[in-house]
């Protein structure tokens, strides 16, 4: 076999090592159901590719005086991925792993925090506390897309739901928000297609206009008197008041 051609074949296997790494971590970002061992199993694909670009870069411009003046910043950009691959990987896979019944948590400046939902699961339970520290955080995006997900339990001292956290959220019909809650995030409903009840506590004082973005005409939601669901609900939806 020629030089030539075993970087046309190097290259050839680096080409569908990225494509097969791409597709994987694409699949990842739209599925339902995530597993760990395909999180890894992406990475590992684009790292290799990008292994192989790099060599095979390296091979073809072995002359400095004839590379192009393209070669040393692709060289660069190529070696940075290399790192950011792997760690990214490494970073998602234990988080995954750490998911305690397909559910991410952390603990940041003594804030308990949802960091992201997995699986497909129509029923969740997300925890009141975690390594002793109350939940009262749900992160951006954390349960963006679980368009399996129908019921979703919230953890009773729960403060805040930050942007897009329940976006996509399509098999969700109804929902409760705890009291005490006083935070709700920008397009944090948003585009959740089959939504038709959400209660809002009056400890919520200020709704963003983009909370509901997409959500049916016929939401109603349901509040305290002259809070601020109220005052969102008669803009954009449906007023019922809380039963006394």
């Amino acid at each position: 076999m020629t030089k030539k051609d075993s970087l046309s074949k190097l290259e050839q296997t680096g080409n569908l090592t990225i494509f097969a790494g791409l597709l994987l971590a694409y699949w990842q970002g739209v599925a339902q159901s995530r597993q760990g061992e395909f999180i890894i199993l992406a990475g590992l694909c684009l790292t290799v590719g990008v292994f192989d670009q790099l060599v095979l870069l390296i091979l073809r411009n072995k002359d400095p005086s004839k590379s192009s003046p393209s070669v040393f910043p692709l060289v660069i950009t190529l070696l940075v991925m290399l790192i950011l691959f792997p760690f990214y990987t490494a970073t998602s896979a234990i988080q995954y792993y750490k998911a305690q019944d397909n559910v991410s948590y952390a603990v940041k400046k003594n804030v308990g925090i949802v960091r992201r939902v997995y699986g497909g699961d129509a029923a969740v339970v997300l925890a009141d506390s975690y390594k002793d520290v109350p939940i009262t955080v749900i992160e951006k995006r954390a349960m963006a897309s679980r368009k399996n997900m129908k019921t979703v339990d919230l953890p009773e001292q729960l403060k805040e739901i930050r942007a897009s956290a329940f976006t996509a959220c399509k098999g969700l019909t109804e929902l409760e928000l705890p009291d005490g809650l006083e935070v709700i995030g920008k397009s944090a409903f948003s585009q959740c297609t089959n939504l038709k009840r959400i209660t809002i506590p009056a400890s919520v004082t200020e709704i963003p206009k983009s909370a509901f973005n997409g959500c049916p005409k016929d939401l109603v939601i349901v509040g305290e008197p002259d809070s601020a669901a109220q005052v969102y609900a008669e803009k954009y939806f449906t007023f019922e008041a809380l039963s006394p």
